[in-house]
């Protein structure tokens, strides 16, 4: 090596050190203010972000931190101007960042609300993007459009209806148009001045903060018919002081048809509310012949979960359109989001995924169908919850029979509108089996194999009832003895009166001998002493030597002897 070479080394070390320092420096700065953004202190995160962007103008850090910044400007009431200015920066002093289409995005979801809010010269926005060359934007423009009565996007929805994300929004819409009435199909003025005076004429307006309104009268078009959607709105909060009573009756909202719910709600006294709920849960009972009423535990357990990991605040936008379908705080508001709905009715999804913006996938395997759900709003209106690619797959097919309850997938129209509709689609059998149908499902692990082929006959007699029971002797574990065989099991019987107050509780073992083959029929009874009246018996049979279990339950009029 040279000797000047050598005498430079140590030179050479020094500025690629102080270099690498640098290059530290730079990217430590954007990373302590990405971290502002996750913890959500949103202007200390812009103010480190534009700091960052002062001090290194040229890094290659700089497009993502001009989408942060729009990004956080989002989150700060008042500020939904400045982020529309700023994804604008970012679109055109950056064409080839891959944060582009991110930007322009939010974009179109800001511009749709501002013609929402009454500012139709965004409208031309976001019909220019109709034009972009990536399907996405032009695709989610398409939906913005349609989602604020624009007709003009009706032919591209159609032709969205297959697409994986959009397609089930853009089939909702489609109809929606079709049937809006001719005068507000006429498109709004839309102006030709320059876009960017009018937004920055706009600005002031736009950063004034918005006071939280009162939820509206119905406002657009409902997905529940008036008496649901009434039972809704009395029931949201400004404040997150909920108690537990609300809690518990927000969910059986979604469980319960309306004029049931309406029968439970207009309970005024704690003691009727209190039986109206024991005798609902008993009848639904997974083990009557037990104290514990699973289905109720588990419940409880779904509303508690919704309402910890399904409630969060989202103040994304100012939302004047539809504000009480959104979790967003000092607004009247639901206790949790669409999840929450479908979590109370179905339990934990087998599988749980991000979706999109905001957006996830819930699948169910053992219904065979799976949900795309939005995070932060109900479903209120419709739009939360769509088909997801299992459920498009498992039932496009046509050839469905025309079920009765079917009718219930669009309350709000009429019968002659809703004769239209094809009932062969994914959209409509998820939502007329799944969405919109007020349930609870539950599959109880019982611990054991059923007993198949078990027969059950209850005679009323003068002043008693005779109880018979038959199954083979198969079902259970056979024990030799003797070139014979033997079972034993325990029996549990319970019976509940037309209150579904335990009136009779007898648990015994069964030491069943001498039975010559398995082909052999067990067969016992109980003679049980009974005044005349309604009664629920459920018999619940275990094996003591195999996992066999059976609980089987008969509603009996006695009255009738």
């Amino acid at each position: 090596m040279p000797q000047k070479l050598i005498r430079l080394f140590p030179i050479i070390l020094i500025i690629v050190y102080v270099i690498t320092l640098a290059a530290d420096d730079e990217r430590d700065m954007f990373l302590d203010a990405k971290k502002k953004c996750l913890t959500q202190e949103w202007r200390e995160a812009i103010n480190l972000m534009e700091e960052f962007l002062e001090k290194y103008p040229g890094s290659r850090h700089a497009d993502d931190a001009k989408f942060w910044i729009g990004y956080c400007q989002e989150k700060i009431p008042g500020r939904l101007g400045d982020a529309f200015f700023t994804y604008e920066a970012l679109v055109r002093g950056f064409p080839e960042s891959p944060w582009v289409n991110d930007a322009l995005v939010h974009q179109i979801g800001l511009a749709e609300q501002f013609v929402r809010d009454g500012k139709e010269q965004y409208r031309r926005f976001l019909s220019e993007q109709l034009q972009s060359a990536q399907s996405d934007i032009s695709n989610r423009a398409a939906i913005s459009l349609g989602k604020i009565g624009d007709p003009q996007v009706l032919p591209m929805l159609e032709k969205m209806k297959n697409d994986a994300d959009l397609g089930p929004m853009a089939v909702r819409l489609s109809e929606i148009l079709k049937q809006l009435p001719a005068e507000e199909k006429e498109p709004a003025d839309t102006s030709e001045r320059d876009l960017r005076l009018v937004y920055k004429r706009d600005l002031e307006k736009l950063s004034k903060p918005v006071k939280p309104e009162e939820p509206p009268e119905r406002e657009g078009i409902l997905w529940f018919n008036t008496q649901r959607y009434e039972q809704y709105r009395s029931m949201l909060r400004k404040d997150n002081d909920w108690s537990k009573h609300e809690l518990e009756q927000f969910a059986m909202w979604h469980i319960l048809d309306g004029d049931k719910f309406e029968e439970y709600r207009h309970l005024t006294n704690e003691f009727d509310r209190k039986e109206w709920r024991r005798k609902f849960w008993k009848a639904l009972d997974p083990t009557p012949t037990t104290e514990v009423n699973e289905l109720k535990e588990e419940f409880d357990r779904r509303v508690t979960y919704s309402r910890a990991h399904f409630s969060d605040y989202w103040n994304y936008t100012n939302f004047r359109y539809l504000p009480d379908q959104h979790l967003r705080e000092g607004w009247y508001h639901a206790p949790w989001d669409a999840r929450g709905e479908l979590y109370i009715k179905y339990g934990e999804p087998d599988t749980r995924s991000v979706y999109g913006w905001h957006t996830e996938e819930w699948i169910y395997y053992r219904y065979g169908v799976d949900f795309i759900v939005k995070q932060y709003m109900t479903n209120i209106y419709g739009n939360a919850i769509n088909a997801g690619s299992m459920t498009r797959m498992m039932h496009s097919e046509a050839g469905f029979p025309y079920p009765s309850d079917y009718q219930v997938y669009y309350p709000w129209m009429s019968a002659e509108q809703q004769e239209t509709l094809d009932w062969n689609t994914w959209n409509t059998y998820l939502d007329a089996n799944f969405v919109y149908k007020n349930e609870i499902r539950y599959e109880h692990n019982y611990g054991g194999e059923p007993i198949n082929d078990f027969k059950m006959a209850v005679t009323p007699q003068t002043d008693r009832l005779l109880i018979k029971y038959s199954f083979p002797a198969e079902e259970f574990k056979l024990l030799s003895v003797e070139n014979r065989f033997r079972v034993t099991y325990t029996e549990h019987i319970t019976i509940l009166d037309e209150d579904l107050k335990e009136i009779y509780h007898n648990e015994i073992e069964r030491d069943i001998r001498d039975i010559p083959d398995e082909d052999y029929d067990i067969e016992q009874q109980s003679t049980i002493g009974l005044k005349p009246g309604n009664y629920r018996i459920s018999i619940r049979l275990k094996d003591l030597h195999s996992s066999k279990i059976g609980i089987y339950s008969q509603n009996i009029d006695f009255t009738k002897r």
